[in-house]
């Protein structure tokens, strides 16, 4: 009796099974009965994608590379922390596990480097901003602009410093174009664990456009990195700077003076030296002073800045962009093919539905 059951179990299986293959066969013959269909609905695919590809402009690529390493320890300071302390200035390193994975992408994303990159002018074109140059490249974000803001565009001082009643359609008009590159014109690779190769491109419908904004944008970035894991050290060789050239200015004004006292004189009775040597010796004296205290800061602003040389982190570029930029031409008849594809899908899979639902309805009859 079980045998009985067994021998009929397999033989539903087997006839449920050729009943798959037949439908199968039908449901395939229903398609392909319908081949016009398929065609007429590749031929739309494809002209979709082309339309769509050839709304594209070309864009270009400025890539630029460089070494970054990454500090695992501090400085020791050295000559710099005598000077940090004589000026009043802590020197030290408090960033050493800064930059690593995603802040460094959080740095080139920062709204004021963007704003800085943003409001540089162009490198061809002292008198065009990088923002103005990118409005008119992106017909898009242009048409978000209202017809009232697209006039402050041309205004380079409205952009740079407006009034303060402007100031607040100034930010809006900036906080926009620095959304839009965020999201569409660059990308940064992050280097590996311990340091490596970081890889910053940008992408633009402008040629001149894409290089100066990634010329502005890896100088930005670098030169803030450098600060900051410089710690107090680049504030130490500014306050040296500042005091050096301050002594060299009395110095040279001393000096002119008393050439000036001389000059003013050049006839003078002898008996009266007095009118002319007081202020002369006056100001060789206040010279002489400005000379050795110009001359004590200069060494220790060369000592600060072999100090900083030595502590700095490995930062070098290996690749900047340069013209001609690679080009990436919109691939019209791939976008076309892909289209098609896409459109003769969806018609089989429509043409099996209707075959299925026509089936479905004659069993129920």
């Amino acid at each position: 009796m079980k045998m009985e059951k067994k021998i009929e179990s397999t033989t539903k299986d087997e006839i449920s099974l050729r009943e798959l293959i037949i439908k199968v066969k039908e449901l395939l013959r229903y398609v392909i009965k319908r081949w016009y269909i398929l065609i007429v609905l590749g031929g739309i695919g494809y002209l979709i994608g082309f339309l769509y590809e050839s709304r594209k402009p070309i864009l270009y690529t400025a890539t630029t590379t460089f070494i970054l390493e990454s500090a695992n320890s501090k400085p020791s300071g050295g000559n710099l922390s005598s000077l940090g302390a004589l000026l009043g200035v802590g020197v030290g390193d408090n960033s050493s596990n800064l930059f690593q994975g995603k802040s460094l992408i959080e740095l080139y994303k920062s709204r004021t480097i963007l704003q800085e990159v943003l409001l540089s002018p162009m490198e061809n074109d002292t008198s065009t901003l990088l923002i103005q140059k990118l409005f008119l490249i992106n017909e898009d974000l242009y048409k978000n602009l209202s017809e009232k803001n697209s006039n402050k565009i041309a205004d380079i001082k409205f952009l740079l410093s407006p009034d303060i009643n402007e100031q607040r359609l100034r930010d809006s008009i900036i906080a926009g174009a620095v959304g839009v590159v965020k999201a569409q014109y660059f990308s940064v690779g992050l280097p590996s664990s311990g340091g490596g190769i970081v890889k910053v491109d940008v992408n633009a419908e402008d040629e001149v456009f894409a290089k100066s904004f990634n010329h502005y944008l890896v100088d930005k970035v670098n030169e803030l990195y450098m600060e900051i894991k410089a710690g107090k050290s680049y504030e130490t060789v500014k306050i040296l700077q500042h005091k050096v050239d301050s002594a060299r200015q009395v110095m040279l004004t001393a000096i002119s003076r008393g050439a000036s006292a001389k000059d003013q004189t050049p006839n003078l009775n002898p008996t009266r030296s007095t009118i002319r040597t007081v202020p002369s010796q006056d100001a060789q004296a206040t010279a002489e002073a400005a000379r050795a205290i110009y001359t004590e800061f200069n060494r220790n602003l060369e000592m600060a800045k072999l100090s900083i040389s030595k502590e700095a982190p490995l930062l070098k570029i290996l690749d900047e962009a340069t013209y001609p930029l690679s080009r990436k031409v919109p691939d019209k008849n791939q976008k076309g093919m892909i289209g098609s594809i896409l459109f003769i899908f969806l018609g089989v899979s429509g043409l099996s539905v209707i075959y299925i639902f026509k089936e479905i309805m004659k069993e129920a009859e």
